[in-house]
């Protein structure tokens, strides 16, 4: 099976009919003092290296999620930029995010929080030759034009004119039905764990929410 790696300032990997975690994050959402923070955390990490039995690939996913774990940290509590808060823009990134679940990709749960959304998609576009070919991937493709639309129409409602997205995403090879689940059941709870409501279901902007009537 062809597998892509491609790398800019994040590393992703990429396999034909995959599933991926993804996150992105509004532009300035995390402050300067937390940029530094991950970043000295991910070198401090880069520096060691695995001790004893541990399999490099077991802890090269530990130092990831360490990271990942203090980027939710500073989105979640101290986001210096909250755009979708405005339930007009969160309604607009939710709708998309919907709009071409079953066609281009298959959506396992989704959240939009106010400095960011999550997504666990599996694309249905991609194929070996593809990604051969060295081509935008199916995922690439479907992040870039999900974050292209929901950019626009946010700046049509309401009058942006600065960057709206962090130049990149997250994107996280989803491994086993186990961690799929894992996954899943963090993105829907992800507003339960930042104190924006009580129950998974209570927001209204995740695949959690009860769907609203005809």
């Amino acid at each position: 099976m062809a597998e892509l790696f491609r790398r800019r300032r994040l590393p992703h990997w990429e396999k034909p009919n995959a599933t991926y975690f993804v996150t992105a994050c509004l532009a300035g959402s995390i402050p300067s003092r937390g940029l530094l923070s991950i970043r000295r955390s991910v070198e401090r990490a880069s520096g060691l290296r695995p001790v004893g039995d541990v399999a490099v690939r077991r802890w090269q996913r530990a130092r990831d999620r360490q990271a990942f774990i203090q980027r939710e940290h500073w989105l979640d509590a101290c986001p210096c930029v909250r755009w979708f808060a405005d339930e007009r823009l969160a309604r607009l990134a939710s709708d998309a995010i919907r709009f071409h679940a079953g066609i281009r990709y298959d959506l396992h749960a989704f959240v939009v929080m106010p400095s960011h959304i999550h997504c666990v998609i599996s694309p249905r576009g991609g194929s070996e030759r593809s990604l051969r070919r060295g081509r935008l991937s199916e995922l690439g493709s479907i992040t870039h034009s999900l974050k292209s639309f929901i950019a626009h129409e946010a700046r049509r409602l309401a009058g942006f004119k600065c960057e709206f997205w962090q130049q990149e995403s997250y994107d996280h090879l989803v491994r086993s039905e186990e961690e799929l689940e894992r996954i899943v059941r963090y993105v829907e709870h992800n507003p339960v764990k930042a104190g924006l409501c009580r129950m998974a279901d209570q927001w209204e902007f995740s695949s959690a929410a009860p769907p609203l009537p005809p």
